[in-house]
């Protein structure tokens, strides 16, 4: 991009703020510190701001006395804000600065210094009104079931029951996809990858709305028969490819050049009259100097699961006993390529990868 003509003559000319935006993290250095250092070729001292993204992580650091680099979280959980003092004497420094803020009612009422009664406008009330009416047209309220427990995407490891890909990959694939379908006598191997599972399910009542956050996409499922030889061992090979996948604890680790603390859960908690304990939610750890966060919590504590992770199959087969192994359908020409450099007798292809079941994958909870 910054050798292309409109850029090079965009950062010749006389410049007040340079404002970047994009969807590329601010974590690691490997992106927008080149575009910084083009533009810090023609303007020394001009202020840079960068609002970055991509990681879903609360970031922030500066490349120099006169930038700041900002990513605000993922999804609308956060709202980032930052502010530039442009009026420097002397042209000193630019006084910058940051804040990552809960996206809720009472976040916007106090930093709008209204109350609730004050605070809903025409137009706001205008907006929640639409919204509703399309919550109620699309039945998205309606419940499908009641979850049992809370089923967390990153709070827990994977071996943990609560893991929500541990229930996708051990539970409702074989619930919903494989026990629907005219193959379910076939032993099989279910593989997915972290990015599926959006968000998590928490326990009671669980809605259209719930199963289209949680897993939102419309892909269907592929299968293909292999030898259980190949089966077996296709997850271990696709960790060959580069993540797709940010893992917060290591990249924050690099960022910031020391061990990120994960808080453990405790049975039980300390009683104080002076101070309430905090509420779960981001404790954010930066290179911006200071407290980012608008609101005091307690860290939510991380598990880890893996990029690749699959069903727990325990079958005891020869090696040329075929096995299905089944995907989402985004996974199959990454699939392919592992497949083969397993396979020592034949070249596989897509067109070796059949349709599984007609459930899609934004329908894949709810039926349970």
């Amino acid at each position: 991009m910054i050798a292309e003509t409109w850029f090079q003559d965009l950062v010749r000319k006389p410049t007040d703020l340079f404002l970047l935006a994009g969807h590329m993290s601010v974590v690691n250095q490997q992106g927008w510190d080149i575009v910084q250092k083009a533009i810090r070729e023609h303007h020394q001292e001009t202020p840079i701001a960068i609002l970055g993204g991509h990681t879903h992580l609360r970031f922030c650091r500066q490349y120099d006395e006169y930038s700041m680099a900002l990513e605000s979280g993922r999804f609308m959980e956060t709202v980032g804000w930052m502010s530039i003092k442009m009026n420097r004497p002397n042209n000193s420094s630019v006084s910058s600065s940051r804040k990552y803020l809960d996206a809720n009612r009472r976040t916007y009422m106090y930093h709008t210094n209204t109350t609730e009664h004050a605070f809903d406008t025409k137009t706001g009330a205008e907006i929640d009104a639409f919204t509703n009416n399309i919550y109620n047209q699309w039945e998205l309220g309606t419940p499908h079931g009641c979850s049992p427990e809370n089923y967390y995407v990153d709070r827990v490891d994977y071996s943990d029951p609560q893991n929500i890909q541990n229930l996708y990959a051990n539970k409702v694939i074989h619930e919903v996809v494989v026990r629907g379908w005219n193959r379910s006598d076939v032993p099989y191997v279910f593989i997915a990858n972290i990015g599926m599972i959006r968000f998590d399910i928490y326990r009671g009542p669980f809605t259209w709305n719930d199963q289209l956050t949680v897993l939102p996409f419309k892909d269907g499922y592929a299968y293909i028969t292999l030898p259980w030889s190949i089966a077996r061992n296709v997850k271990d090979k696709l960790f060959e490819y580069p993540s797709d996948h940010f893992d917060a604890k290591t990249i924050l680790t690099q960022a910031l050049g020391h061990l990120m603390p994960v808080d453990e859960p405790r049975d039980q908690q300390t009683f104080s009259l002076s101070e309430p304990e905090p509420t779960l939610g981001y404790v954010t750890d930066d290179l911006c100097g200071g407290n980012g966060d608008d609101t005091k919590h307690a860290r939510i504590p991380k598990g880890s699961t893996p990029e690749y992770y699959s069903n727990d199959f325990t079958y005891q087969l020869p090696d040329d006993h075929p096995v299905d192994l089944i995907i989402p359908d985004f996974l199959k020409p990454r699939t392919i390529v592992s497949i083969n450099k397993l396979s020592t007798e034949r070249v596989y292809t897509l067109d070796d990868m059949l349709e599984y079941g007609t459930v899609k994958t934004k329908e894949g909870i709810y039926p349970m």
